[in-house]
């Protein structure tokens, strides 16, 4: 049997597509709009073809870019489009905010390409973002069908389901595929014979079900003390807080005091706060990595040192 072709959108690292990669699948092409991003998945695969911000390709460009014929079957196209419109992290929006709209071109190229298989993955926001977003202060005592949670979601169901694809979806932790760190996406997959199954989990928390427990950050990094690293490093201001804080702790583990100093205005601020001041903790998964561990409201801080 001949392995699949797949088409690799918003690549990033190209972690989507090392899974794919163990499971027997060729990746054939990648689309990624961050240059420095490109350079290094270019150092990573130099055979590989890679394009650049996907809005600058209708579905044939996308083709011919990728060696295939006319009207050659596509296997597979994968793609975790940018996520900070829907993000719990950030501002939620909503999928006609302009970091959104790639969304949108993501599900006309697999309109147009027509493959077999697609995946999509993207963050937990996606089950309550709206379609349009209303602030507050503009809300009527009733929201427009558009305008309530979950929108979002079921306009991208329907359109996949009007392409004539049987489609699933279902959130996923990572922590439960055994990836040292909690990481809760969702994952929307398709084709158009079938409805494919849900995933099954290898892993759980305690080792329930008769499954492995889940890997720690210890169990992760157990090994590497001699490797070259480097770091960005906290302000200095926020150095004092963590020198009191022990591994696995956070900013509710500082006196009354210096939680409010700590967290200024934000302690007086509505939610759970559950990203400030936090420490790795050694015996369970990381947390969900992001992109700058620095920042007050994600910062991420080494177990016994003061560093991200």
């Amino acid at each position: 049997m001949k392995n699949l072709k797949a088409l690799s959108f918003f690549s990033g690292a190209m972690g989507l597509d090392l899974g794919l990669k163990k499971a027997g699948i060729d990746i054939i092409l990648a689309c990624e709009s961050e240059k420095f991003i490109r350079e290094t998945i270019k150092l990573n695969n130099p055979t590989l073809k890679v394009l650049e911000d996907i809005n600058l390709y209708s579905a044939q460009d996308i083709k011919k870019e990728a060696g295939l014929k006319k009207n050659e079957k596509i296997d597979l196209i994968v793609g975790g489009p940018p996520c900070q419109a829907f993000s719990t992290a950030g501002k939620r929006l909503s999928i006609n905010e302009n970091r959104g709209v790639v969304f949108i071109k993501y599900l006309e190229l697999i309109k147009d390409l027509n493959p077999t298989y697609f995946v999509i993955e993207n963050v937990r926001g996606l089950l309550s973002v709206p379609l349009k977003h209303v602030p507050h202060n503009n809300r009527k005592s009733k929201l427009k069908t558009i305008e309530e949670k979950g929108g979002t979601l079921q306009y991208i169901l329907n359109y996949l389901k009007k392409c004539g694809y049987k489609v699933s979806f279902n959130l996923y932790n990572s922590a439960n595929f055994g990836t040292p760190q909690i990481r809760e996406r969702i994952v929307i997959m398709g084709n158009k014979k079938d409805k494919l199954p849900y995933l099954s989990p290898t892993h759980s928390e305690h080792g329930e079900f008769g499954l492995k427990k889940w890997n720690t950050f210890k169990s992760a990094v157990k090994g590497l003390h001699n490797i070259k690293h480097d770091h960005v490093k906290f302000p200095d201001n926020r150095i004092k807080y963590y020198k009191k804080l022990k591994e696995g702790q956070n900013w509710k583990n500082l006196s009354k005091a210096l939680q409010k100093e700590a967290l200024g205005n934000s302690y007086y601020a509505g939610g759970g706060k559950t990203g400030f001041l936090r420490r790795l903790g050694w015996n369970k998964p990381s947390p969900t990595l992001v992109t700058d561990p620095t920042m007050p409201a994600t910062d991420l801080a080494h177990p016994e040192m003061n560093r991200p």
